[in-house]
């Protein structure tokens, strides 16, 4: 049985299940939320044995009754634990801030629990996208850096001086998130960060001292380059983002009623080996890998996201991604019933 941990409102797990039911492949699912206020659950430490229980959609002992041959980490859940909170306690935002941070914690503290029950016990399972495997960004730079591959110069900082020293070398200077966007959500509206291009103008609105930042000199594009990478394969996809102010900084951003061109695309054969060589430093088996091909003919590695989204690849290349992930989870089934 394959076991697919996800939350319950994401697309590409959803397709990837598609074609397990296709094939006839027995799987299970559970989605983050599912331990938050859908189900009723138990995990229970006795002289004899560990055991987690599941009360929810018929699943009872999972990780007891079953032997997962492939697991799929593909998200978890990460909701706004606000909605959780008794009606009656004071609305005061701040005071609200500050459980909803408790309960997140907390949730967090539960699933290193049920992740580790799903991996120790299946310690022979086929697993992609392991959670304990999520190198920060600055490791992703050095290792590829180390490796061959170009990054943008990049620093780390709190303090202005510096700040204006790094400005004043480059022509451009972006600042985005060290680590994982958590969106906002704030009156039932969401919110979320994208990269953005300071210069020298901006310096007088930042104090001397600020909270730690990361900035790198801006890049000038020809285009973007996003790759999806499975099991020591690379599908890779070019994003024209240069042809609208909205998206020349970040393509995320975008804008619907101008969509940017997005087409397959082949890497150099060199560049190939060198992103095939982190994956394997980094220990990752699936993620996708952001890149800019300069106006100067280079290739810059920006990062990878091991969860990252790879439907926008999947679709308009017609990789059929979420075909081939179904077919690598089924491997291991097919394998272990020739034993």
């Amino acid at each position: 049985m394959i076991l697919i941990l996800s939350q319950n409102d994401d697309d590409s797990t959803n397709e990837v299940i598609d074609w397990l039911i296709h094939f006839g492949v027995r799987f299970l699912r559970i989605n983050g939320s599912d331990f938050e206020n859908k189900s009723r659950f138990t995990i229970s430490l006795t002289k004899e044995q560990n055991s987690l229980a599941i009360s929810a959609k018929e699943i009872q002992d999972i990780f007891v009754k079953y032997n997962f041959t492939s697991v799929w980490f593909r998200r978890w859940s990460n909701k706004d634990f606000f909605r959780l909170i008794n009606p009656r306690l004071d609305r005061d935002q701040i005071v609200l801030h500050q459980i909803g941070s408790h309960l997140n914690r907390e949730f967090g503290a539960l699933r290193q629990i049920i992740f580790s029950q799903a991996f120790s016990k299946n310690n022979k399972s086929f697993v992609i996208n392991h959670p304990q495997n999520n190198p920060p960004k600055m490791e992703m730079l050095i290792a590829a850096r180390e490796i061959g591959l170009t990054i943008p110069e990049t620093i780390i900082t709190n303090n202005k001086c510096e700040l204006e020293k790094f400005i004043s070398e480059h022509t451009k200077v972006i600042t985005k998130a060290i680590g994982e966007i958590s969106p906002l959500i704030f009156r039932r509206e969401m919110y979320t960060q994208y990269t953005t291009v300071l210069g020298k103008d901006s310096l007088s609105d930042i104090p001397d001292t600020f909270f730690p930042s990361l900035f790198q000199n801006a890049i000038e594009k020809e285009y973007e380059v996003r790759v999806f990478y499975l099991d020591n394969e690379l599908y890779s996809m070019a994003i024209f983002s240069q042809q609208t102010t909205r998206t020349s900084y970040d393509f995320r951003n975008m804008d619907f009623e101008n969509p940017v061109r997005l087409v397959p695309y082949n890497l150099p054969i060199p560049l190939r080996n060198r992103l095939k060589r982190l994956m394997r430093t980094l220990k990752l088996n699936s993620g996708s890998i952001d890149m800019i091909k300069s106006t100067n003919g280079r290739y810059y590695f920006l990062e990878v996201n091991p969860v990252g989204q790879f439907g926008m690849v999947s679709f308009p290349c017609n990789y059929y991604l979420e075909k081939k992930i179904a077919e690598r989870l089924m491997k291991n089934e097919k394998e272990s019933k020739t034993r």
